[in-house]
């Protein structure tokens, strides 16, 4: 079984809830409401009905048949309800376990995720017949922008690949996924690049992060200065962008990842938000000793290595005097 991420969203009427049984919330998509969710107190699946009930007794609730019937319209409002809770989501969505959560914002219900189970192919997916021999031409397919004529609206962007990812959970197909993603970071279409990039980005591998520092160490034209028409992340939306976002990681330690975000640093008009970001969070020493060289070779971008720094150096690199020397450049 999967389960969903945070034990569960609980969505307004708005938000999606998803009919198959498959569909969770793998917290690397736009949120969808869990279908399946159970009372620790009771041991009753949660119920859900649009609008707001009248009777107040949660036993008496749960056991009409038709819940329609017992409520009064509310636009956005989706009642949830086991026979000892209800519940009213107003509006957005809610986890049912963050952690991050202070006290007062949870939903305050014995209600989580009684598991989702694991795909099998084939199988219809948001209206297309997934095969076991049909995937990877399928994945090429919304690679190049195609989405299923059923996918949530949200999905219709860059996302209805990792929701295929996280639909897939569990499953041998994964590598699929990932293997013909991994192939487009050299697909002569743009858009292809960039979808395959979100992906990896949102869904972090360690063989897709190889991968991609592999192909940009030896093909830097595929991705300078090439738009990304995908991301929607804020500032700077060029391919070479998400490819940092995508490195990231490998900068925490030794190795040629840190040494390309290095040597690009100090390339002259190669800096950004991404580059600055992942180097001041991963490689803050190396920032803090290098400034004057990094801020000399992107003057144009000394407010975003200022900003970086602030922001994403750890604690136990002294910012300050990074920035208060910056700053002495940008007047």
């Amino acid at each position: 079984m999967n389960h969903c991420a945070l034990g569960g969203y609980l969505v307004d009427m708005t938000g999606a809830l998803p009919i198959d049984p498959i569909d969770h919330d793998g917290g690397k998509v736009p949120i969808a409401g869990c279908s399946n969710l159970r009372c620790t107190a009771c041991g009753k699946t949660v119920r859900n009905v649009a609008g707001r009930a009248t009777e107040t007794d949660a036993a008496k609730l749960y056991a009409i048949a038709d819940l329609q019937t017992a409520v009064r319209s509310a636009a956005t409002t989706r009642m949830y309800l086991c026979t000892c809770r209800t519940h009213f989501q107003v509006q957005g969505s809610q986890a049912l376990d963050d952690p991050e959560l202070p006290p007062g914002y949870e939903a305050n219900v014995p209600w989580s995720c009684a598991g989702h189970p694991i795909a099998t192919l084939p199988r219809d997916v948001d209206g297309v017949t997934i095969t076991s021999s049909n995937l990877g031409e399928i994945v090429t397919r919304a690679l190049h922008g195609w989405t299923p004529d059923g996918a949530r609206p949200e999905d219709k962007t860059a996302w209805w690949i990792p929701r295929l990812l996280v639909r897939l959970d569990g499953t041998p197909w994964q590598a699929t996924v990932r293997t013909t993603a991994a192939a487009a970071l050299v697909d002569p279409d743009p858009q292809a690049r960039a979808r395959a990039l979100h992906l990896f980005m949102v869904a972090p591998d360690p063989a897709d992060t190889q991968r991609t520092l592999e192909v940009f160490a030896g093909n830097r034209t595929l991705f300078v200065g090439v738009p990304d028409p995908v991301t929607t992340i804020a500032g700077d939306k060029m391919l070479d962008d998400t490819v940092w976002r995508v490195l990231a990681p490998l900068l925490k330690a030794p190795g040629r990842g840190r040494e390309l975000a290095r040597d690009f640093a100090l390339t002259p008009g190669s800096g950004g938000v991404a580059l600055y970001g992942a180097l001041a969070a991963h490689d803050a020493e190396w920032v803090a000793k290098h400034a004057l060289e990094i801020a000399q070779a992107s003057p144009a971008r000394i407010e975003d290595l200022i900003n970086m720094v602030k922001y994403r150096f750890p604690r136990t690199v002294p910012s300050k005097p990074v920035i208060d020397l910056l700053a002495s450049q940008a007047n």
